[in-house]
């Protein structure tokens, strides 16, 4: 699932190796996801964690993710796991 990005940066947390630009916390806005607003926190060692609430979608929940990310050139390459689980079972739904 690919969504369309608008972000703002909350803050700067240079710390660690990696001084990149995308270090730090970004409010992001992904207008095609059930519910638009995220969070997302890179990390200064390549990691990132992702939050939105999971009130987007009243049958499933998959408000968390992580995963990695690298500076490629002049833009950054990554990629970030969610899992989905059913609200009224709890049971695995997908992962994405």
């Amino acid at each position: 699932m690919r969504f369309a990005v608008v972000v703002l940066f909350l803050g700067l947390a240079a710390c660690g190796h990696n001084n990149s630009p995308i270090v730090g916390t970004w409010f992001v806005k992904t207008p095609e996801a059930p519910f638009p607003y995220h969070m997302f926190v890179f990390h200064s060692d390549g990691t990132v964690q992702q939050a939105n609430p999971d009130a987007g979608n009243a049958n499933t929940s998959d408000s968390n993710g992580m995963g990695v990310w690298v500076a490629e050139g002049d833009g950054i390459k990554g990629k970030f796991v969610e899992i989905t689980a059913d609200r009224s079972t709890h049971q695995f739904v997908s992962r994405g």
